[in-house]
Formats: structure tokens, C-alpha cells, sequence
């Protein structure tokens, strides 16, 4: 009986390891030499989750389509197969044929691990003497290299390759990378050697190093680029490529030479590499892989005005510091195309009723990745405050003065920000309740200072105003206070409103 016993449930073992084996053959690939080894021969589409649990091996003449959506997830567990060369250590795909994968903006394809346990999770989709593989709006994550070329001939358009030890990894190839985003992977965004590449409109930000040039890449075209914040080098010359680079027409996060050399590594740096020709350089981000964009508002009323995008507020609202500005047209409509980032928006316009300005407490917004966000900009006359009153016995203060159209705003809540803390939310260095007349003086030591009030319910610890609520920010911020001096200004508000989460959003303390 016992042997009876224990011979059901060797069948039983034995069907649970067949039919288990077969749960990770992914659709319409055979085994190969191995059990590591999964063969793609011939035209076959992936759709929903696929699970790789080895090596996928598309052969020459074998298409891969890989449906909008599509979710492949490779597992981690060790490899032992391959040399060193072309082996892999984790799960991947190497591809002779080609892969044509084609998500859409709402439904990516995405390349990751079953488990993700950051960077080299998974191994690579590796591109060998191919032709014609297309990866549209992908999404390639956790890998060692995402994508690895030798010798192919492919093209990357829209795809984010994030959270990887090398984004993509190119040799003797011809590529095309079109309007991508590179970040967060932890050694390089790109790293390409004797290729003939095209690299446009991508946005290559916070890697290790953003591009790598390792050596005879003259052939290949890098412009129309935002390549900013790397963690070590925007833009690095390997030991062994001796020709020089053209660089020229790309953004790369200021202004300042001094500021883009410094993240250029070349034969500035070291002798015998060749040096990077980054002029002339773009004043302003050409990616138009995210963005901003919204409405500008003259009681409620659609105007045509100017929004700024500035990456930090402690100089004050200084339009020749904005990363990018747009006019909106004659409906207040714009976009304002950013690299994926956190920026404040604020929006001015001028005309013979006088100056008007505009910057809602849902500032900084953070930009991701192809998103759009959607704000509007309430614009406020600028009221002109009393220039500073000096003198013996003054004492050092700050009167503000708060209004809505033309009228004091008694019981507003009125807090001061000092200029180097960023941002303008939370608790400040001081805040007090205007009076009848709209009024309140402050007390404070000499600095610069920022103003903001608003008067309505709040929400939470940040003290969001309510839909009805007001909101308002000094435009000659950060206002400057002397030793000794008495300074006066005013501020204009807005009332909340409902358009694009309530008028420019939801306003804060």
C-alpha cells in the first residue's frame, strides 16, 4: 500500500515538474540546447504578461511583435551558459531576427524583472547582426544593459530606460534614438563605441555618467538634446577615442560655460582624447517629451501672457533665469515643453491697464517622464508698494499690505518665507493676520524675504486653501529688508477657483 502510495505521487511530482516547466515557455518559442535556452524560428507575437525564465533566442528571419501593453518580465536567477562575451548571466533575450515592439503613450511595452531588486535584475535584450528591430514607447527597467547592440541596425523612439546599470550599450551599429528619456541608470545613460548614431530629442538626466563615448563615434550625430545632472560627467570622452566631438546645439541644464564644461570630460581634462565642441549650445530644453501646460487667466478669462519655467525661486522671479518660456495665445492657452524635472511656473502680462503677475501655491510642479501637467495661472495687477523709509530711530520692519481688486483683505493670514529656504510652503519665519485696513507689520531681521497670503479653510498640514479660498504671492520677491529701514509692499489675490484643480491647483500656506 505504502509503495502504491509513493508511486502516485511520483507521477504526480513528475506531472507538476513537466507542466510547471512548460509554464515558463514564453508563447510560440521551443527549447533549445538547454533548458536555459528558449528559440524563437519563426513570426510570433507577445501580448498581456510573458515570463522569461532563461535566454529568449529570436533567430535570422524570425519577427517578435510585441503588442501595446505588453508586460515582459524576466526572472533573476543565475545563468550558466554563454562565454564571456556574449554569455548571460540573468535572464534575457538575444536577438539575430528582430523584435518590433510598439506600445503607445497609454499602453507601453515594458521590459523588467519579475521581482525587481534594482539594477541587473534581469540580464539584456541583446541586438547580434540584426536588422529592423523598432522599440516605440517601451519601457526598459532594471536590467543590466537594457538594450545591447553589436553590429545592428535598429531604432528607439519615446522609450524611458530607467533604474539600470547602462540604459543602452551600442557597438558597430547604426542607430536611431528619437525623443527618449535616460535616468537613473547607475554607470551611463548611453555608452556606444565606432557607431553611426543618431541621438535627438532625448532627455538624459540623473545617471552616472549621461553619454560615453568610447571611441571612432565621429560618425554619429548628437543634437537637439537636454543632457543635464549627471551625477558624474554630462558627457564623457573614453581613453581611446582620439577624435574630436561635435556636440554642438544641445541644452545642457545652464547657461554657463564654465558650469557645461565642468560635466564635460575631454582633452581639456586629459591628453591625448579628443575634445568636445559643445557651441553654440540651446538657451532652452528642445525635448518635448513632457511638458507644462495649461491656461493663462484674467478674471477668468482666457488673456494672452508669458509663463516662465524657473528651476529654483531663491534669486527671485528672474525672467533670464527661466529654463523655458512660452507665450500663450489669444485664449491664455500654452504649452511649455520641460525636460522631466521639479520647476515653478508663474506667468506675467503686460499691457495699457498696466503690469499683472501670476504664481499659484501648487508650485514647484514635478515634471515626470511624458507626462503633461495641466495648471493655470491666475494673473493679479502688480501693485507698486513705498520704496524703504530710513532713518534714525527706524526700526527694522516689513508692512505688508493685502487686497482684492482694489480692496483690503482683513483677516488674511499673511507668512514670510526667507529667500535661500527654496520654497514657500509650510510654516515661515513669521506669519500674522492682516487687520481691517488689510494691513500687518512684521518685525524682522535684515534679509530677503518672500510674501505670501491667503485667507479661506485650509486642508491638511500644508494648509491648502479651499475652492473660494485666496491666494497671492509679492511679484518683487524676494523683497530685500535693511538695517534700520521700514519696507512696504502689496499684495494682490486671487480667488480659487475650479479650472485644472481649482485655478492653478490647490494653493498652500
Amino acid at each position: 500500500m505504502i509503495r502504491g502510495i509513493v508511486s502516485l505521487f511520483s507521477l504526480l511530482l513528475a506531472a507538476a515538474l513537466l507542466f510547471g516547466g512548460c509554464s515558463h515557455l514564453p508563447p510560440g518559442a521551443h527549447r533549445g540546447s538547454s533548458s536555459e535556452f528558449f528559440v524563437i524560428d519563426r513570426d510570433v507575437t507577445w501580448k498581456g504578461e510573458v515570463l522569461v525564465d532563461g535566454v529568449v533566442v529570436v533567430r535570422k528571419g524570425a519577427t517578435l511583435t510585441i503588442e501595446p501593453g505588453t508586460r515582459v518580465a524576466f526572472t533573476s536567477r543565475p545563468l550558466k551558459i554563454g562565454d564571456e562575451h556574449e554569455g548571460f548571466s540573468r535572464p534575457g533575450m538575444k536577438v539575430e531576427g528582430r523584435v518590433v515592439a510598439r506600445g503607445t503613450e497609454e499602453m507601453p511595452v515594458t521590459f523588467t524583472a519579475e521581482n525587481p531588486a534594482g539594477p541587473e535584475s534581469w540580464d539584456r535584450i541583446y541586438l547580434s547582426f540584426s536588422k529592423g528591430s523598432l522599440f516605440e514607447n517601451c519601457v526598459f527597467e532594471y536590467g543590466s544593459y537594457a538594450l545591447h547592440a553589436h553590429f545592428s541596425v535598429f531604432t528607439v523612439k519615446r522609450c524611458l530606460f530607467r533604474f539600470n546599470r547602462e540604459g543602452v550599450r551600442i557597438g558597430g551599429s547604426k542607430a536611431e534614438i528619437i525623443d527618449s528619456v535616460f535616468t537613473g541608470n547607475v554607470v551611463r545613460g548611453i555608452n556606444f563605441k565606432e557607431s553611426e548614431n543618431l541621438i535627438r530629442g532625448c532627455a538624459v538626466y540623473r545617471n552616472g555618467t549621461g553619454i560615453f563615448l568610447h571611441s571612432k563615434d565621429t560618425r554619429s550625430t548628437i543634437r537637439g538634446n537636454a543632457i543635464y545632472g549627471n551625477e558624474r560627467f554630462d558627457l564623457q570622452v573614453g581613453d581611446l577615442h582620439r577624435e574630436d566631438v561635435d556636440a554642438s546645439g544641445n541644452w545642457w541644464g545652464t547657461a554657463d560655460p564654465t558650469e557645461i564644461e565642468e560635466k564635460i570630460h575631454d582633452g581639456r581634462d586629459q591628453a591625448g582624447i579628443g575634445r568636445v565642441f559643445y557651441r553654440p549650445y540651446l538657451p532652452f530644453p528642445p525635448v518635448e517629451t513632457s511638458g507644462v501646460e495649461g491656461v493663462v487667466l484674467l478674471e477668468k478669462r482666457g488673456v494672452r501672457g508669458e509663463v516662465f519655467a524657473l528651476k529654483s525661486i531663491r534669486g527671485g522671479f528672474s525672467d533670464a533665469d527661466a529654463v523655458n518660456r512660452v507665450f500663450s495665445d489669444d485664449d491664455g492657452f500654452f504649452q511649455l515643453f520641460l525636460p522631466p524635472g521639479r520647476y515653478y511656473i508663474y506667468g506675467r502680462r503686460s499691457d495699457e491697464s498696466g503690469e499683472f503677475f501670476s504664481f499659484t501655491g501648487r508650485n514647484p510642479v514635478t515634471v515626470e517622464p511624458f507626462q503633461v501637467v495641466s495648471v493655470a495661472l491666475p494673473l493679479v495687477p502688480v501693485l507698486e508698494g513705498k520704496g524703504p523709509a530710513c532713518g534714525e530711530g527706524e526700526r527694522t520692519s516689513l508692512s505688508v499690505s493685502v487686497e482684492r481688486k482694489g480692496s483690503p483683505v482683513s483677516g488674511a493670514t499673511v507668512v514670510l518665507y526667507p529667500a535661500d529656504r527654496g520654497d514657500l510652503h509650510g510654516p515661515g519665519v513669521a506669519s500674522a493676520l492682516t487687520s481691517q485696513e488689510g494691513r500687518v507689520t512684521f518685525r524682522v531681521s535684515p534679509g530677503r524675504y518672500f510674501v505670501v497670503a491667503r485667507k479661506g479653510d485650509v486642508t491638511g498640514m500644508r494648509g491648502k486653501v479651499a475652492p473660494g479660498g485666496l491666494y497671492g504671492v509679492s511679484p518683487g520677491g524676494p523683497v530685500t529688508v535693511r538695517e534700520g529701514c521700514r519696507q512696504e509692499v502689496r499684495v494682490a489675490l486671487f480667488e480659487k477657483g475650479g479650472l485644472f484643480d481649482a485655478e492653478g491647483g490647490e494653493e498652500e500656506r
